[in-house]
């Protein structure tokens, strides 16, 4: 017994199928994006991050998206508590990289790619804001290797 045979006639005929509902096609509005809050946690103490982050998102989701500039290695912190976030290099390996790295540069055109991918509608600043954070970068003039005891 051939197993074409076991198939019934009506589903074996492809020439003319019968259009259905499942067929349709279907057009639907795209969800709008939340609006953006940057949130910039630089020279906080890292026994402080989590507590921030949770008050924060607190006071702000599920309307807004929150997204995390921090400068802080604890990422951990960020990923535990469901965060998106950003990374700046601390000042200290800022300066220990000064030779060979031109950071004001670097930081400001990073600083707006953020801006240009996020497109915050607010930034909130705890700690040190991004002005002065912009500010401390070592300019290219002054770069001066650290010397190590």
């Amino acid at each position: 017994m051939r197993l074409r045979s076991l198939i019934p006639f009506a589903e074996r005929r492809n020439d003319k199928q019968i259009p259905s509902e499942e067929d349709d096609m279907h057009i639907y509005r795209s969800v709008a994006a939340k609006p953006v809050v940057m949130v910039t946690v630089l020279g906080v103490k890292s026994d402080l991050l989590e507590e921030i982050i949770q008050i924060t998102s607190r006071k702000f989701e599920p309307k807004h998206r929150l997204v995390f500039l921090t400068d802080s290695s604890e990422f951990g912190l960020f990923r535990s508590n469901g965060a998106i976030f950003e990374y700046f290099p601390p000042l200290l390996e800022q300066r220990l990289h000064a030779a060979v790295m031109p950071w004001p540069a670097y930081l400001a055109e990073r600083w707006a790619l953020l801006v240009a991918k996020w497109r915050p509608i607010h930034v909130i600043a705890y700690g040190q804001n991004i002005d002065g954070f912009l500010a401390a970068a070592l300019p290219s003039a002054d770069r001066a290797p650290v010397r190590r005891p």
